[in-house]
């Protein structure tokens, strides 16, 4: 029996104690003021626990991120790289990330937040100075601070990992990547099934929004394949 199951056995009784306190018309409102307190203790515990499994089970399949050239000597990972690599994942798992940002004495302040859909948050912020390299005028320095901003930020929450490709070519991990990699290892009859699933036979063409069920079905029909061999 997994944790989250336990503590939701656990929790049960005090959720329903609340209940019947609150619709009892002569209740202590203080008593109630305290239940209350417990239960909103309770179901913050509830959440943060459903955050911490899904977040092993997002760390579990997030791919490396590989860095490309930037024309300049240098190789780093893009957001909007990183980003689409993730995103997938990120759905599958019921999470979202999204940013703030606080301008203060000639510094950047940009937050990032990492939101469960059972309600459990965390977040990470970062303190940089405008980046005026290269003859930036000001507002291009303020872009490069929250792009380079947003782009650590997100790997902190994500503890996402960004290397040189082995053989010297940049690429980056992107969902197509992903599903292509895992027909490679299903049998005919499966790939014919997820074309048909996803109703065309080029990954790149997926829906958006069905990206992240379909890798989610192919893994779970592969492993199952590849069970089925080994028995």
């Amino acid at each position: 029996m997994s944790e989250l199951v336990k503590a939701e056995e656990q929790t049960a009784p005090i959720l329903a104690m609340v209940e019947r306190v609150a619709m009892n018309p002569e209740a202590d409102m203080d008593k109630l003021e305290r239940l209350l307190d417990m239960q909103e203790r309770v179901l913050n515990r509830e959440s943060e626990m459903a955050y911490n499994t899904a977040m092993s089970a997002l760390q579990a399949e997030l791919p490396t991120v590989y860095k490309a050239s930037d024309g300049h000597n240098s190789k780093y990972a893009k957001f909007e790289v990183i980003n689409e690599a993730v995103r997938p994942y990120l759905t599958q798992h019921g999470f979202s990330i999204s940013f703030k940002s606080n301008f203060d004495s000639g510094l950047l302040e940009i937050t990032g937040i990492i939101s469960h859909k059972d309600g459990h948050k965390e977040q990470t912020t970062m303190v940089l100075p405008f980046d005026k390299t290269g003859s930036k005028n000001d507002v291009q320095a303020i872009g490069s601070s929250v792009s380079y901003g947003r782009r650590y930020v997100l790997c902190m929450l994500l503890n996402i990992s960004t290397a040189d490709d082995d053989n010297g070519v940049s690429a980056a991990v992107t969902p197509e990547q992903t599903i292509n990699d895992l027909l490679a290892a299903a049998s005919e009859d499966l790939r014919k099934k997820f074309f048909k699933k996803c109703g065309t036979n080029d990954p790149a063409k997926i829906e958006e929004k069905r990206i992240a069920g379909a890798i989610t079905w192919l893994r779970q029909e592969t492993q199952a394949e590849a069970k089925d061999d080994n028995a």
